[in-house]
Order: structure tokens, then sequence, then C-alpha cells
């Protein structure tokens, strides 16, 4: 999965597109079906966190860049990152997307419709506990209270939150785990925003 941040730019994970040559790589838009439906654009760079380490998952962020811009209408629309640099509220609700497996299919197939999953935020404490590659700097964790989760190959997507002002923003990508984890994009905001700035040539 991925974000949509600018029209020529594609929040997703590292771990999502590492490996992959850029011949590989396309992006999907404007469809709640999956792998149907909708547009279809090539890639023209992949920019990867400078410091993303495949074993521990720390720094799981990377920006795409696509050839051609998408044109926003009814069914593609850019999101935020989250606009403040402070710490995400303990009882924050994480909104999470995607076509991910789900256990409770009978065959490891996609979701053919998009799905939504509401995941109350864990405490740091419960995700050290879990996960020894815990990093309270670059992570954070939501769901892993024995009920809804998010799905394999969700990740990538967002997880969203709604502010006091009633918008939406990205405040993490799907990242790995049972938990669900996620890494954080609030503490790389200023990052992000002057990697998009200079790939995408375009203001901020």
């Amino acid at each position: 999965g991925g974000s949509i941040i600018k029209a020529n730019i594609i929040l997703t994970a590292a771990h999502c597109v590492h490996g992959y040559s850029i011949e590989q790589l396309r992006i999907r838009a404007g469809t709640s079906r999956c792998q149907k439906s909708g547009i279809v654009k090539k890639v023209e760079n992949v920019y990867e966190h400078p410091e993303y380490d495949s074993l521990t998952y720390h720094n799981d962020i990377a920006i795409l860049k696509i050839i051609k811009p998408l044109h926003f209408d009814a069914t593609i629309s850019p999101i935020n990152l989250i606009s403040k640099c402070t710490a995400v509220s303990e009882n924050a609700i994480g909104i999470v997307t995607g076509w991910g497996i789900s256990p409770n299919l009978e065959s490891f197939v996609f979701s053919n419709n998009l799905r939504v999953v509401r995941l109350p935020r864990a405490t740091d404490e419960d995700c050290a506990n879990v996960y020894q590659q815990f990093n309270v700097t670059t992570m954070i964790c939501f769901g892993g209270n024995g009920g809804d989760d998010a799905c394999l190959s969700d990740s990538g997507g967002p997880v969203l939150v709604h502010t006091s002002d009633n918008s939406t923003e990205v405040i993490g990508i799907v990242s790995f785990g049972i938990g669900k984890m996620t890494t954080n994009v609030n503490y790389a905001k200023r990052k992000l925003r002057n990697e998009i700035t200079r790939t995408g040539q375009i203001a901020t």
C-alpha cells in the first residue's frame, strides 16, 4: 500500500520496494478494487530512508516519484502528513486501510475490496515486550489487543488519525508484526518534507 502525498509523490514502507528495480514497480490509484480499475502509473525514482534497516525495520520509509503526476478528482486525492511534531496521544485511534490477506479467509488471497479497521494505540511498554527491535523514536504500535488488526500484505499503507480540527492525517506507515507495528511518520516529518520538495520539485 501507499499514501498519495503530492500529485507525483507516494509514501510507502521501504521494505515494500527494497530490492526491486524501478521497472518492476507500479502504483494504482482511484479504485477500491484490488488490482482492478483506476489508473496505473510507472515509477521514476525510489528514495529509501538512508538509515533503513531491513533486519530491524528501523526507518521503514520510502518515497516513490512517479513519472506522470496524478490528476486529482473525486476518487484520487492527497493526504496530509501529521502537522505537529508532538507525541501521539496514548488513546489515539489509528485507521488502517488495505487489501491484505485476512486470517479469517479459507485461502491466502487478497481481499477484493478495500477494507478499513480502527485500532487503538498500544503502549510503548507493550510494544517493547513483544518486539525486541522496538524503537520508541522511530516506531509506534496500534492494535495487538486480541481484536481486529491490520492484515498480511497491508504493509506500506497509511495509519491515519482524525485531528482536533476534523482533518485526517498520516501518522504512520504499516510496517510489520501482529501488533501492528508501524513506522512513526511524526519523527521524520521534516526530513520527509525536505525530500518531497527536492524529489517532487514542488512546494510543500
